[in-house]
């Protein structure tokens, strides 16, 4: 079946659509009723398809979320550390190298990655002339 040459090249496409969803047979009956059915036919296509496609993209339109949040990788975002480790008070009998070697060990084991969590963590548990 060749193609009207008084269709314009919009609805050459949309006979095209017509001829893949009806069928050859349906067409060329189209084409042989003359060129006033199948120009109604072939607008009549169009209109269907684009309301068609304008339900679907409201549809889809709906479905998505209106506003993106952005979420910050795990490794970025800060935990919230508790770790149980004995106060530093300088007193007599302390030794500062055995209180540093265990802050640092649970400093591993809560996986502070961080200097900064670090420093906070050590500050917080110097305690009376230490600090």
């Amino acid at each position: 079946m060749e193609n009207p040459t008084l269709l314009s090249e919009a609805q050459k496409v949309a006979l095209d659509k017509l001829t893949a969803s009806l069928g050859p047979e349906y067409v060329e009956f189209l084409v042989s009723q003359g060129p006033e059915v199948l120009n109604a036919r072939v607008e009549s296509f169009k209109q269907y398809e684009a309301t068609l496609l304008g339900k679907v993209q409201d549809q889809v339109a709906s479905a998505m979320p209106t506003r993106y949040v952005s979420v910050p990788d795990e490794e970025a975002r800060p935990r919230l550390l508790r770790v149980e480790v004995k106060n530093y008070s300088g007193k007599e009998g302390e030794n500062l190298i055995l209180w540093i070697r265990e802050i640092e060990m649970a400093m591993r084991s809560g996986l502070i990655k961080l200097d900064h969590q670090q420093v906070s963590l050590d500050i917080s548990k110097l305690d009376g002339r230490a600090r």
